[in-house]
């Protein structure tokens, strides 16, 4: 039987592009169970700090996937519930679906006085960049009220990959 260590494999160029385009080079996770009420309005707003996270890319050609699966509830009927995904390089946040109902939504029409769903995004993105990344799920409550992201009692997660091209 042979045995093959090492402590780091490259590429001839040296600059952290990954050896097998297209492989995993990281992998990191933020969860919680933290709430954050959305008053009704037109602004977007973000998660709470629980399930946003953070990744440094190891090459500028690199894309990154990001999920989540954040509780969402709504009270009342006739509500409305959007998710969007922004993106944070040194404090300049870029909101990524940047449509009017963001990457995904759900509109209670009175059929029941409270909905409880996951808001759940996957999206391939492509910052360019080796600067430290902060991915922030965005919610938007266009009614009026209040409805809440996350509960103390159930765990909404965040993932993000690293995928080397």
């Amino acid at each position: 039987m042979s045995i093959i260590r090492t402590n780091q494999i490259t590429n001839t160029a040296g600059d952290g592009s990954p050896i097998i385009p297209g492989c995993v080079l990281q992998v990191l996770q933020s969860k919680g169970g933290g709430t954050v009420s959305i008053s009704g309005g037109s602004t977007w707003q973000s998660s709470h700090t629980d399930t946003q996270v953070a990744i440094t890319p190891k090459s500028t050609t690199s894309k990154i996937f990001i999920t989540y699966n954040i509780w969402g509830f709504l009270s009342g009927a006739n509500k409305h519930l959007a998710w969007d995904l922004s993106r944070s390089i040194g404090g300049s946040e870029t909101q990524l679906g940047a449509v009017t109902y963001g990457l995904g939504s759900v509109y209670n029409d009175g059929s029941y006085d409270e909905q409880q769903l996951m808001c759940h995004v996957e999206y391939l993105d492509e910052p360019n960049t080796t600067s430290a990344i902060t991915y922030i799920p965005k919610f938007q409550n266009p009614n009026s009220g209040t409805m809440n992201i996350g509960n103390s009692g159930r765990i909404s997660t965040i993932t993000v990959m690293e995928i080397g091209a």
